[in-house]
Formats: C-alpha cells, sequence, structure tokens
C-alpha cells in the first residue's frame, strides 16, 4: 500500500550488476564475465583494469537504483507537443 512519504519509482528487487558500459552486448558482456572470473585467462587483468580493478557480477543493491525523476523526463519527451 503506498503512503504520502512514498517516493516513485521504484526499485524493489533486481538481480545482478548492471554491464559495463560498452561491453559490446550480451556476447561482449558473456566474454567479459569469463575473463574477469579466470586469472589465467588472456584478457583477465585488462578488463579489470577496464572496470577500474573490480567487478562483481552478482553484485546489486535495491537501495543504490536511482531513477530520473519521471515529471521531469515526461515534460523532455512532450515538450515540443505542447
Amino acid at each position: 500500500m503506498s503512503s504520502p512519504c512514498s517516493r516513485y519509482p521504484r526499485c524493489l528487487a533486481g538481480a545482478r550488476a548492471w554491464p559495463p558500459e560498452d561491453c559490446g552486448g550480451a556476447h561482449g558482456f558473456a566474454e567479459f564475465l569469463q575473463a574477469i572470473a579466470d586469472p589465467t585467462h588472456s584478457g583477465h587483468q585488462e578488463s579489470l583494469i577496464w572496470v577500474g580493478g573490480r567487478y562483481d557480477p552478482d553484485g546489486f543493491n535495491a537501495a543504490e537504483v536511482a531513477f530520473d525523476d519521471p515529471k521531469k523526463r515526461w515534460k523532455r519527451a512532450f515538450r515540443d507537443a505542447e
């Protein structure tokens, strides 16, 4: 049940961390995960450096999810329609 103090939208649950920017889509992300999981992989060190030293693919915290203000997004999307 909502309350007057609730802010929406809210993230209630999720799974796994987001893929790094420009990782190459689903295929590139799968290769990235293999590389960081295997210290003997030829791309292991380079991949870790690329993401800033560490990456936890299973890390997720719903409290850290931030949404744009939906009212501002609505105004931006429909500003030319007015």
